[in-house]
């Protein structure tokens, strides 16, 4: 891509910096597909991280709006099955957030952060949730505000004295892994969410079977936006150091379904782009999301979610 920056990191995770080679991947939205993306694995806490990363400053670069379509949902053409599947598939999902959240914390206010094009926030308030949403990509953030009416901020540094102890929930939807520092990012939201609120975290995790099976072109990996990759018990090193609590973690049962079959066509495009083996192809993408949710009965699914509270001092 013209124009990329990019800046040698330490572990953003624990900050040592000290790493090993892992692997090399690529962009899946660029095609055609060149590894130049480098996966260290952290000698210290085993976390994986992009190394070198690309610079703060870049980001909006890899959110080109003609191939990674937030308004998917929004359209009535669908071009292919897994297209079409997930447009079908989509308003379960979010219907499945939004039980997570009011088994736990019923209703009342809620934090988006990479809220992307609002569609979650959108059936939150249609639920009788106040909402709020932050989203650094602007061609996004339009979207929600002007279309949707969504109030949205453009960064975390952006709420005001009048969010402190505010929120009864707030939300990272496969997102909080497309930050530069996590650790930075978790202290900032604390004082957001009330003392007794939740805070949701859903991350792809690189134990599950299906990242075993299709490594680089695991489309979790979600390479250069995701900037590093934890496991469950990364993860609880990591909340311990912010003043966090991990309370509860369970699967998102879809994830398997949709990593596995998304890898299945990258994978299809990068090494046997005909459309006769698609069908065999997907149907091998069933089979490992289901072995993957067996295997994942140890609690390292495809996709993880945390439910964490503030730790009482």
């Amino acid at each position: 891509m013209a124009g990329e920056r990019f800046e040698a990191v330490d572990c953003p995770v624990c900050g040592t910096k000290e790493a090993t080679f892992f692997l090399k991947t690529f962009d899946r939205y660029v095609f055609p597909y060149e590894k130049k993306y480098r996966l260290e694995k952290c000698r210290n806490c085993g976390a994986l991280y992009v190394n070198p990363r690309p610079v703060l400053e870049n980001q909006d670069h890899y959110y080109p709006i003609d191939i990674h379509n937030p308004f998917l949902e929004f359209e009535a053409n669908h071009q292919d099955f897994f297209q079409k599947l997930y447009a079908f598939v989509h308003p379960y999902a979010i219907s499945w957030k939004r039980k997570q959240l009011e088994k736990i914390a019923g209703v009342g206010r809620i934090l988006d952060v990479e809220c992307g094009n609002g569609d979650f926030l959108y059936a939150m308030r249609r639920h009788l949730w106040e909402v709020m949403g932050v989203e650094r990509i602007q061609k996004y953030a339009n979207f929600a505000h002007r279309t949707l009416g969504l109030p949205v901020l453009r960064s975390i540094e952006d709420l005001s004295g009048a969010t402190i102890d505010y929120f009864d929930a707030i939300t990272f939807w496969h997102s909080f892994s497309r930050f530069h520092d996590p650790v930075t990012v978790l202290e900032k939201i604390y004082g957001h969410l009330k003392a007794e609120g939740f805070l949701f975290i859903a991350i792809p995790n690189t134990r599950s079977l299906d990242f075993y099976f299709y490594r680089e072109d695991w489309a979790a990996l979600d390479i250069p936006r995701r900037l590093f990759h934890i496991t469950p018990a990364q993860m609880q090193k990591l909340v311990r150091r912010t003043g966090w609590k991990i309370i509860n973690q369970k699967q998102i049962g879809l994830d398997y379904f949709y990593n596995a079959l998304l890898s299945e066509k990258i994978r299809m495009a990068r090494i046997l782009p005909s459309r006769f083996f698609s069908p065999v192809r997907y149907f091998r993408g069933f089979l490992v999301a289901w072995l993957s949710r067996i295997v994942g009965i140890t609690g390292n699914g495809s996709g993880m979610l945390y439910i964490l509270q503030k730790r009482k001092l």
